[in-house]
């Protein structure tokens, strides 16, 4: 069998289109799938960055769990794609940079926002919520930063990458544990008004079946974080003093941030 020039050139030809094209779509869906997830990423830390912003008490709870529970389903996705993709160019890596730059900002921004509720979410008794919430989004996070800069070429980014991981792993642990710092606060307030007794809009005692209860600590002595690191028990031991008399606003007072605490919890469980 005789093949001439020309049909010998167009098979070679043929052949070498062939093999160019998938590495092209390769590349261009490496590009995709990295911009794609990553975009989706941002626009959900936009909205859990406006439902912080905008939190004010117990009513705003279900739009905040709403938002974290989004949050931590779009990293886990956008983690899943970026595992199967392909390597992306040096090229692409540039052209990803705006929307990697975009994504470091908003991070910022969003746990800035975050530190700055915490008196608001202490006050409502979300405090341990938030903290659960913070940390599965930091830790998908950060593992998704990771899985990231394993495709993108090493070549005068590798340390750059490794610092900006390393940072955001640092504030994303400095955040969870100040929300922390928060909920022990929180928990020791709620459990130091369990022993008060609750009564109807009209006086009438509320029979203890039917009344919010708490379990009291065996020593009921927390632990509080002080500026230094150290801890510091309270309340502190008497020093001969005669205690200050709880007057009955202040015992209303107690039961109203127990109430609180319970309706937030109801919530986010």
């Amino acid at each position: 069998m005789k093949f001439s020039i020309p049909a010998i050139l167009g098979l070679v030809m043929g052949a070498s289109a062939s093999a160019v094209a998938p590495r092209a779509a390769v590349e261009a869906r490496s590009l995709e799938v990295v911009v794609r997830v990553m975009t989706s990423v941002y626009e959900h830390m936009g909205r859990l960055d406006d439902a912080i912003t905008k939190f004010q008490g117990v009513q705003d709870i279900p739009g905040l769990r709403l938002r974290g529970g989004e949050m931590v389903a779009a990293v886990k996705s956008a983690d899943a794609e970026v595992l199967g993709m392909t390597p992306v160019t040096l090229q692409e890596a540039h052209e990803f940079q705006p929307l990697s730059d975009k994504l470091n900002a908003m991070g910022e921004k969003l746990l800035g926002h975050v530190v700055d509720k915490i008196p608001t979410f202490g006050q409502v008794g979300v405090c341990s919520h938030a903290e659960q919430m913070i940390s599965d989004i930091g830790a998908g996070v950060v593992k998704l930063m990771g899985d990231v800069a394993a495709k993108f070429p090493t070549d005068g980014q590798g340390k750059s990458n490794q610092g900006i991981i390393q940072h955001f792993t640092s504030i994303f642990a400095d955040t969870v544990s100040k929300l922390k710092s928060c909920a022990v606060q929180v928990t020791a307030t709620v459990e130091a008004t369990s022993t008060v007794p609750c009564t109807t809009s009209t006086g009438v005692p509320i029979p203890p079946s039917q009344s919010l209860t708490f379990a009291v600590p065996a020593t009921p002595t927390p632990a509080y974080p002080k500026a230094n690191g150290t801890a510091v028990a309270w309340p502190p031991a008497p020093t001969g003093t005669k205690p200050a008399i709880v007057t009955a606003g202040a015992a209303l007072n107690g039961v109203a941030k127990a109430a609180v605490a319970l309706m937030a919890a109801a919530y986010l469980l």
